[in-house]
């Protein structure tokens, strides 16, 4: 295992590093770094066996790189998301707030008895209610949402009382909506502009905003540079994750949020602009309608919303750019790592937005907890297999013949 700390400009030899266990602890003044490896990590006398430092004042004013052994061999996960390895560990049901003793109010009063942190736990997390009407949100999570706020705020991030309309009626309404902005004559200027019968008659260059779309390159197709995530300085407050996820709901949720994130990355070249909280929001069944894919939808269903919405909105109007979508969703399935850039970008977009900064709250930041601390290695791999099925499995009739 190999950890490299910035420290510019300090004095290296007053440092101290500990390796314990799994724990590895360096201190230099100011700065303190506490890791918590999945295994335990060696630091023995033996030749061999001592981790082993060097210090480069000339690399970016002073590194230190810092090599260990394992005990154990063997790959460990997500040791880029460095948030998972600083997140300290604590036991099952201990709560975050110790109470080191009971008081009394100087206006007097009953004393109340508290347990001590090791006794202590949080109180159980209300149920997720998937198929509950009045919720919605991450999980559906949350209630009373909108209620303090001003009628043309509320309609610009949802387009009916989400408090009193359910995900049956939601979903109804949405594909009502998407059928009346249906404009099968602009979706046709785009097909007559990719397809390949009309190669002759088309002046040439075609469109180059739809061209440049589809040629772009994302950063998913290259090897990820993780010096790039940039994802520690992020603050992300949400309250603790419900105990019992529905986690391929919560899955299903996240693919049509992404498949509306791959549109923008494609269509600004990777340079989001003012819309792209826009784009996102609208592209997205989840981030729009609030919808909830439950186990009788299958991932095919939520490829084929994302795509028919693909048609009705955006500048990019096709079956053939839907399927490179669909693409690209899949590849970002491919580590957590992906999945939390692409969410951390989403999340930015949203936070920029004066409309649709609370997606932020209701969905996004959930989602970032949810892909560093709940999210399984088996439940990801299984989840892109699907995908992958799903992706060539629906064709222009199919799409189009739920807007007609």
């Amino acid at each position: 295992v190999t950890v490299v700390i910035n420290l510019p400009y300090i004095r290296v030899s007053s440092s101290e590093t500990v390796i314990d266990g799994k724990v590895f602890s360096f201190w230099c003044a100011p700065y303190l770094l506490k890791l918590t490896f999945p295994s335990n990590l060696l630091d023995g006398d033996e030749e061999g066996s001592e981790a082993k430092a060097i210090y480069d004042p000339d690399l970016d004013n002073g590194t230190l790189t810092v090599t260990i052994l394992k005990e154990e061999e063997g790959e460990w996960p997500d040791l880029a998301l460095s948030s998972l390895l600083i997140k300290p560990k604590l036991p099952p049901g201990v709560g975050r707030i110790e109470v080191v003793s009971e008081t009394l109010s100087e206006e007097g009063g009953e004393t109340v008895p508290v347990r001590d942190l090791e006794s202590a736990s949080a109180p159980p997390p209300p149920p997720s209610r998937l198929g509950d009407a009045e919720g919605y949100g991450f999980a559906l999570s949350h209630s009373g949402v909108f209620a303090g706020l001003r009628g043309d705020l509320q309609a610009s991030v949802f387009p009916v009382d989400c408090d009193t309309v359910g995900p049956a009626e939601r979903r109804r309404l949405r594909k009502e909506e998407e059928r009346q902005n249906w404009d099968k004559g602009r979706y046709q200027a785009g097909w007559f502009d990719e397809a390949e019968e009309f190669e002759p008659l088309r002046e040439e260059g075609g469109d180059e905003v739809v061209s440049r779309a589809k040629e772009h390159k994302p950063w998913w197709l290259d090897e990820l540079d993780l010096s790039s995530l940039s994802l520690e300085g992020e603050v992300i407050s949400v309250l603790p994750l419900p105990a019992d996820l529905p986690i391929r709901s919560l899955l299903k949720g996240l693919l049509d949020i992404l498949f509306a994130y791959c549109y923008d990355v494609r269509f600004t070249c990777g340079d989001p602009g003012v819309e792209s909280a826009w784009t996102v929001k609208t592209l997205s069944p989840t981030l729009s309608w609030f919808e909830v894919w439950g186990d009788g939808d299958d991932i095919r269903d939520v490829l084929l919303a994302c795509a028919r919405r693909s048609l009705v909105y955006p500048y990019v109007r096709s079956v053939d750019f839907a399927r490179l979508l669909a693409g690209d969703v899949w590849r970002l399935f491919d580590s957590k790592a992906n999945l939390l850039r692409a969410v951390m970008d989403v999340r930015r977009a949203m936070h920029k937005s004066q409309e649709y900064y609370m997606l932020n709250k209701l969905y996004v930041d959930q989602y970032a907890v949810f892909l560093r601390e709940r999210l399984g290695r088996e439940e990801l791999e299984g989840f892109k297999a699907e995908i992958g099925e799903a992706v060539g499995k629906f064709g222009r009739e199919t799409v189009v013949a739920g807007l007609d």
